[in-house]
């Protein structure tokens, strides 16, 4: 397997390459997260594998992710990203796709601008999105 670390001192990111036909893993969405500081921009598409697991956001701190128009796509796993702070969460410009039942979940208020939600469904009353204990906002927001 062929990996190259990136960092960027100017935003504080980190990206992790793979050689995945195009797509990048949970695991290394997960590296860039944790290292990055206040914003993260992402500059990959991600895809769940087999030895993949859940996004979590541990920040102490407001947290933007900067989509640029990339995508996570699920595979139908549950909980696909998960914020577990009482910050601000705002998510530009990114894909979801494929995602199923709650496959979002926030203890933070949660902003959602330009964002695509694609073949993301939800059963048995499982929220898509579980914001608890604060608000959900859609700007601009495609469902299909």
């Amino acid at each position: 397997m062929f990996t190259v670390t990136c960092v960027s001192a100017q935003n504080n990111q980190t990206e992790m390459l793979s050689d995945d036909a195009g797509y990048h893993s949970f695991n290394d969405l997960n590296r860039s997260i944790s290292e990055s500081k206040g914003v993260l921009n992402l500059v990959y598409d991600y895809r769940y594998g087999d030895n993949d697991t859940s996004i979590i956001v541990n920040k102490d701190e407001d947290f933007t992710i900067n989509g640029n128009g990339h995508t996570i796509e699920n595979i139908n796993q549950l909980n696909v990203l998960t914020f577990n702070s009482q910050k601000q969460i705002f998510i530009n410009n990114l894909t979801f796709k494929n995602c199923v039942n709650t496959s979002i979940v926030s203890f933070s208020s949660i902003t959602f601008n330009n964002v695509k939600f694609i073949n993301c469904t939800s059963a048995d009353s499982a929220p898509f999105i579980q914001c608890l204990f604060n608000n959900v906002v859609f700007i601009n927001c495609t469902f299909k």
